[in-house]
């Protein structure tokens, strides 16, 4: 019998974890956006505590997160085999949507737990369960997907451009990077 490699295990439990994260994110969202199952109450609550138009926030958040489930339904795509270019370049896309999937889930959750904390506390504990329960597997696969993928390329992309002159200069080593973009030069041999 073949084992499994723990990579591959630890590959698809993310991926799991992401699209269950986007089902349930997805059904908040549709929630809020048909005006069903008492999302119009709770942001009135949470419209009057915020003051703010409780129907445009409603629809706001709705649409943020119907926005990022759908971003986390990339994690279905991220090993897809490389055959076909079109195929590499989902996988790529896949890549570099996930990491900002992951944050945007964090952010959603880090909003709903301060509005069920700040904003109308005790009323909903379920709902702050939900939340603390999309936070960790955001935290987790925000952690795996840097770890496994290293920065999404749009990061990538903007950091190199952030500093060109010395991106150019630095292409040697590790210890001439931290030289040539620090005052002093490194303690460290090279």
């Amino acid at each position: 019998m073949k084992r499994i490699p723990l990579k591959r295990i630890a590959d698809s439990l993310v991926q799991l974890a992401a699209v269950y994260a986007g089902f349930v994110l997805l059904g908040f969202g549709l929630d809020k956006l048909t005006a069903t199952n008492g999302s119009v109450q709770g942001f009135e609550q949470i419209g009057q505590g915020l003051g703010v138009d409780p129907t445009a926030f409603r629809i706001l958040v709705g649409t943020q997160e119907v926005a990022v489930a759908l971003a986390l339904f990339s994690a279905a795509a991220l090993f897809i085999p490389a055959g076909a270019q079109l195929l590499r370049q989902l996988r790529q896309l896949a890549r570099s949507v996930f990491p900002l999937a992951t944050l945007g889930l964090l952010g959603t959750m880090a909003g709903a737990l301060a509005t069920e904390f700040i904003v109308r506390p005790g009323e909903q504990n379920w709902l702050v369960v939900i939340a603390l329960r999309l936070s960790v597997i955001g935290s987790i696969a925000l952690g795996w997907s840097l770890a496994r993928f290293g920065l999404p390329a749009p990061a990538r992309a903007i950091s190199n451009r952030l500093f060109p002159s010395k991106v150019r200069a630095t292409q040697k080593t590790p210890v001439a990077t931290i030289d040539a973009t620090s005052r002093e030069p490194a303690d460290i041999a090279a």
